[in-house]
């Protein structure tokens, strides 16, 4: 849950470890299960991070949000509790 971030109703996930293959791969994935598009950018000389638009977000919390621990809430936009 912490291998991301969520600015401006976007979220990114890190995948620095991760070849460019294995991103789309990734990206492919989520697209056929859960229809969510991902794209992904080089991150400076870190490596490639993967994120959606808004609209894409918005579907992506709506079906991680029940696995999130109350901790973590902040990570897909959500107030602390």
């Amino acid at each position: 849950m912490d291998d991301g971030s969520y600015s401006r109703g976007t979220i990114t996930i890190s995948t620095y470890s991760f070849t460019t293959d294995e991103i789309e791969l990734l990206c492919e994935a989520l697209r056929n299960r859960y229809g969510i598009e991902f794209r992904y950018h080089r991150d400076r000389d870190k490596g490639y991070r993967m994120y959606c638009n808004q609209s894409e977000t918005s579907s992506l919390i709506e079906t991680i949000a029940p696995y999130i621990i109350p901790s973590m809430t902040y990570k897909i936009g959500f107030k602390t509790p």
